[in-house]
């Protein structure tokens, strides 16, 4: 996750996300470790870039895929955020602020109702790039592949690994819950009328591998 937010912004917003997860299903320390990897390794790798030219690396990586630079993209897209530039006075400013209250919503959610499952997780970050990519005045109607493949992805999966048949049990071994019952209804039998044949047979094998045969 650190090296995808170092080359592309779309991969920041999934950080949060994972987090969340994890620190549901992981536990906070592991929330903390993926956390710290993820910016910590993003952060080494900026750094040099920051303190080589921090003018041209804020014009770059903040302002340009805002809209708000100098350089006009030419790949912008009539989208929600593109509109409100051209049709409402200070529209760049009203772009940046709905980008900041939808940043801090999904945050919000993530903190109050945390996703539980990857399918859960995956909509929550189609919906926080949606609104990123809806919102940006200078954005590419072609991102919008990425909340798509989020939202049809992990469900495809999913219905992979329920469609998959389970494990076959070997001729010569009953399955569990078989083997569990057969255990109960020994033990009943032989507190009232003493062990039976089949009972016999059906005991493990002791510790030592031998099987116990009295």
């Amino acid at each position: 996750m650190g090296v995808a937010a170092v080359l592309k912004w779309t991969a920041w917003p999934a950080i949060p996300v994972i987090v969340a997860v994890l620190a549901v299903r992981g536990g906070r320390r592991a929330a903390f470790r993926c956390a710290a990897a993820a910016t910590g390794l993003a952060a080494l790798t900026i750094t040099p870039a920051v303190l080589v030219d921090i003018n041209a690396f804020y014009q770059n990586v903040v302002l340009y895929p805002l809209g708000l630079g100098p350089t006009a993209s030419s790949a912008q897209s009539p989208l929600l955020g593109h509109l409100i530039v051209l049709l409402i006075p200070h529209g760049k400013a009203v772009t940046t602020a709905l980008i900041a209250l939808s940043a801090v919503g999904m945050g919000a959610s993530l903190l109050v109702r945390p996703p539980r499952s990857t399918v859960a997780a995956a909509d929550r970050l189609a919906l926080g790039l949606l609104l990123a990519i809806a919102l940006s005045p200078a954005t590419r109607i072609g991102y919008a592949i990425y909340p798509i493949v989020l939202i049809a992805w992990p469900r495809f999966t999913a219905r992979l690994s329920a469609d998959r048949p389970a494990t076959p049990h070997s001729a010569s071994e009953p399955p569990h819950h078989q083997r569990t019952v057969a255990s109960r209804l020994c033990t009943a039998t032989n507190a009232t009328a003493g062990p039976s044949p089949q009972c016999r047979r059906a005991r493990p094998a002791a510790a030592g591998g031998r099987p116990d045969l009295r």
